[in-house]
């Protein structure tokens, strides 16, 4: 069974003192919108540079919003 959602991503490094600061913002943020169409997501840069290549994240941190993602 699969449906299109709307999916959310945090692209972050461990090592960026930015994404530490927003890193509970968005903890909070994601907790409070109980929207079950919205998937979201915190995508650690250093340990997956294939993706980040992938959707062209030159920095950190980087918000990215996929509208009509199939997720099975």
């Amino acid at each position: 069974n699969s449906s299109k959602e709307i999916v959310f991503v945090f692209f972050y490094s461990a090592t960026c003192p930015a994404c530490r600061r927003f890193s509970p913002i968005w903890e909070e943020t994601s907790c409070a919108i109980s929207d079950e169409s919205i998937i979201f997501a915190h995508l650690e840069g250093n340990a997956n540079q294939g993706v980040i290549n992938a959707y062209s994240v030159s920095h950190t941190p980087t918000l990215a919003l996929f509208h009509g993602v199939r997720v099975e």
